[in-house]
């Protein structure tokens, strides 16, 4: 399957974060490959051409002999120079670029100039000032309407992942989107390899644990709270929602990739047609409602042996 992880991959690392508290550095990426030149040199090949034209008009009518008022002859000075802020603003974009640190101790994130190198904003958050992980996927689509005919064309992916302080503010906010509908491969652009190594760093920090108390303590209890839902609370026996109780041995998991969502059911509960159809008797939880979720599917896979791959 197609992999854009290198394009973003950083494997020189400063020597001053090696040092650093939070070394070492388990993954580091770097958005500088999703900046193109495409976009700057289309909109100067579109202002000299609009400019040109305009300057071309000009001389036209000076030609003619007809008088020409003050506005007229300033006709190209009036299109370069809206043309030359918007390009300055486009240049200002390309040289803005964005890396992360993902360490064992914590996570830096810098903002630099691709051109000079300077970083112009920095953020540090160890792992001990975090207390959940929020991450979140929305597809966007627009509708096409073509002879009262109605479709849904894909627009791009947008991910966004936050790092809770005890008070629930962010003490670190990513976002950003690519372009890969179904989630193909690793063919994504450099938001969905910092959000995943975030993820992966955090479970490796708090599952250990979570799983030994849930395995060893009798009356353990793990709960996540997703939004405007009741609890869902894992236990040394099974998971519980409000009053529904399945037990770890009765639990089927199903990852649904396109809304990012988990289906829980009871094996031993028979279904007919219509029920499997509208995905009856079974517990949604959509992940990107829940503080922790990454943790809550690691969890789910090791407590059943599920091993749920598009995750």
């Amino acid at each position: 399957m197609r992999s854009f992880r290198q394009r973003y991959l950083i494997t020189t690392l400063p020597p001053e974060l090696q040092r650093s508290p939070l070394a070492p550095v388990i993954e580091a990426y770097d958005d500088k490959a999703d900046k193109s030149w495409g976009c700057l040199f289309s909109w100067t090949v579109f202002s000299i051409a609009c400019t040109a034209y305009a300057a071309y008009f000009v001389v036209s009518e000076a030609k003619s002999g007809a008088a020409m008022p003050l506005w007229l002859q300033l006709l190209p000075l009036y299109v370069l120079l809206p043309a030359a802020v918007v390009f300055l603003f486009l240049l200002r974009s390309f040289r803005k670029c964005q890396r992360i640190y993902v360490c064992a101790q914590g996570v830096m994130w810098e903002r630099y100039n691709r051109q000079w190198g300077n970083v112009t904003d920095r953020r540090t958050v160890q792992w001990q000032q975090v207390t959940a992980v929020q991450s979140k996927k929305v597809r966007h689509y627009t509708t096409d309407r073509d002879n009262d005919m109605q479709s849904d064309r894909y627009k791009h992916t947008t991910r966004t992942l936050e790092l809770l302080a005890p008070t629930g503010a962010p003490l670190l906010k990513l976002s950003g989107k690519y372009h890969n509908e179904f989630d193909r491969g690793e063919a994504f652009s450099w938001i969905w390899f910092a959000v995943k190594a975030i993820e992966r760093q955090w479970c490796a920090l708090r599952l250990p644990a979570m799983h030994q108390h849930l395995e060893t303590a009798p009356a353990a209890q793990v709960p996540f709270y997703p939004k405007n839902d009741k609890p869902i609370i894992l236990t040394r026996d099974g998971l519980w929602q409000g009053e529904q109780f399945i037990a770890w041995q009765n639990l089927h998991v199903e990852w649904r990739s396109k809304d990012e969502r988990l289906a829980l059911r009871d094996e031993t509960q028979k279904r007919n047609v219509v029920q499997r159809v509208l995905n009856m008797k079974e517990i949604h939880v959509p992940i990107g409602q829940v503080p922790d979720g990454c943790l809550l599917v690691s969890l789910l896979q090791q407590m059943t042996g599920t091993k749920l791959t598009t995750w």
